[in-house]
């Protein structure tokens, strides 16, 4: 999955950059290109680094997607929006 449109970034460059040169936003960043043109994609990098950070998945080779990796984040979107819809259809 392309994770930087800009720099064409996919989720297993930024796993096999964590675990070679170490997880952090910086070395991701100066060996991809992702995140240093609009930096639209700084918080699905910053999520993947994260999951790698906490072994929940297997470092390279893995195949991951970017719905998997903002899997929480996307429901809490769902449980906002479900709420705001409540509170519309009650006004």
């Amino acid at each position: 999955m392309i994770v930087c449109h800009c720099r064409i970034v996919r989720d297993t460059e930024i796993l096999e950059v964590a675990a070679a040169e170490g997880p952090t936003l910086g070395a991701v960043c100066r060996s991809t290109g992702a995140g240093t043109v609009c930096g639209g994609c700084v918080p699905a990098v910053r999520s993947l680094l994260q999951r790698f950070r906490e072994d929940s998945f297997e470092p390279v080779g893995a195949r991951l997607t970017l719905e998997h990796a903002l899997a929480p984040q996307l429901a809490r979107l769902a449980t906002v929006q479900s709420a705001l819809e409540d509170s519309h259809a009650a006004a």
